[in-house]
């Protein structure tokens, strides 16, 4: 079960978007579990599930990125999970 899902990652100028989408088999995603933006930080970013979900694979998606570039990056992706 995951009840939180911790991602850092650095961002400069803007508050880029994300989805977060989890699957049980790596096919079938469903809708995105989490959306949000990020703060414009140096520090760890965190995504805090409202409720515990059973999951094997984790899909992060940038939808935003800096400068209106067509990519997006991230590091330090963990997991934290009960």
């Amino acid at each position: 079960m995951l009840n939180r899902i911790v991602a850092c990652f650095i961002f400069g100028k803007q508050r880029p978007d994300f989805s977060l989408h989890l699957s049980l088999d790596g096919m079938d995603w469903g809708d995105a579990v989490v959306t949000g933006s990020f703060e414009k930080s140096k520090k760890a970013q965190r995504v805090i599930l409202e409720n515990s979900v059973k999951a094997r694979y984790i899909r992060f998606t940038g939808l935003s990125s800096q400068n209106g570039s067509d990519f997006a990056a991230g590091a330090e992706f963990s997991v934290i999970a009960d």
